[in-house]
């Protein structure tokens, strides 16, 4: 694992949503087995976290495509 002070800015933005996504599912795991929300509910709802941090991860870590690429 890379340090802390080595991280591009990127990486650090990245580096939090992790943390964030990680929080929330822990929040929705919290509600489920609390009998809150349903099971159904909880996949959707850490789905559509999961699809926000993959979106982020593209966004900020990968290369962009080749403007030739098709």
């Amino acid at each position: 694992m890379k340090k802390e002070q080595n991280l591009t800015p990127e990486q650090m933005i990245m580096q939090s949503n992790l943390r964030e996504f990680a929080a929330e599912v822990g929040w929705i795991c919290a509600l489920e087995v609390g009998g809150k929300i349903g099971t159904e509910e909880a996949y959707r709802r850490i789905k559509d976290r999961w699809k926000k941090l993959k979106q982020s991860k593209h966004h900020l870590l990968e290369d962009p495509p080749a403007d030739d690429a098709f």
